[in-house]
């Protein structure tokens, strides 16, 4: 839907947003003819915070990692360019009942969840168009010593870049991938469609942040043996 473009979508802070995402997925296994636009642009945007949390922190990665990473699979191989369509909605049904029946809310709870969870997330239209993509920051560029013309050659660590400029890189990196953060749960004008193409850099980053750090570890490990 194109008028989609110029929705919001409104979560409630005080949302525990592990259970949503259950309640979410549980709502389109139980009830067939009762799935919304709200509700699927809502378990795809809360995907995207999900993650990010369980990239954060291990605890929570560890209760729910696994089942977050199967719905991030089932979610990517539905086909949503033409719309919410009921044979989208389908598709979710299916996997989600055979790959994540133990992520679902047992349907004897489903009721009281469905109470609990009524208005705490909706869709607002918004006068702003959101962010251009023009206006994101690049990926970063990592350097990878004397063969990148932007560093110097050290040869006393066989052409490996400084720790200062390594330090200064990762936490460039990381004061970026903040901000878009702060981008995606805090600015009112963002879309659901923008706040996934900003995902999709925050994931970019992530990439080379995981370089230049296993980077930084081998060179280590090098050195000390």
């Amino acid at each position: 839907m194109k008028d989609l473009e110029f929705k919001v979508l409104k979560i409630s802070k005080s949302t525990k947003k592990i259970s949503l995402q259950r309640f979410l997925l549980s709502k389109i296994v139980y009830e067939k003819n009762e799935i919304t636009e709200r509700d699927i642009l809502a378990i795809f945007q809360n995907q995207i915070s999900l993650q990010e949390k369980a990239s954060r922190e291990k605890d929570f990665s560890s209760k729910f990692g696994n089942s977050l990473e199967e719905l991030s699979r089932i979610l990517k191989e539905v086909n949503l360019s033409e719309g919410f369509k009921q044979k989208a909605i389908d598709r979710i049904r299916g996997l989600a009942t055979s790959r994540l029946s133990g992520f679902l809310i047992p349907q004897r709870n489903y009721s009281s969840f469905k109470t609990r969870f009524n208005g705490t997330y909706s869709l607002v239209y918004s006068k702003s168009e959101g962010i251009p993509t023009k206006d994101l920051p690049p990926v970063a560029y990592i350097g990878v010593g004397y063969k990148d013309k932007g560093s110097t050659r050290k040869e006393e660590f066989d052409a490996s870049p400084d720790w200062k400029d390594v330090a200064r890189s990762v936490s460039n990196i990381e004061r970026i991938i903040q901000e878009l953060q702060e981008r995606i749960f805090n600015e009112t004008g963002i879309t659901g469609v923008e706040k996934l193409k900003i995902a999709k850099t925050i994931h970019s980053y992530r990439n080379s942040l995981k370089r230049i750090t296993s980077s930084g570890s081998s060179q280590r490990s090098s050195k000390e043996t």
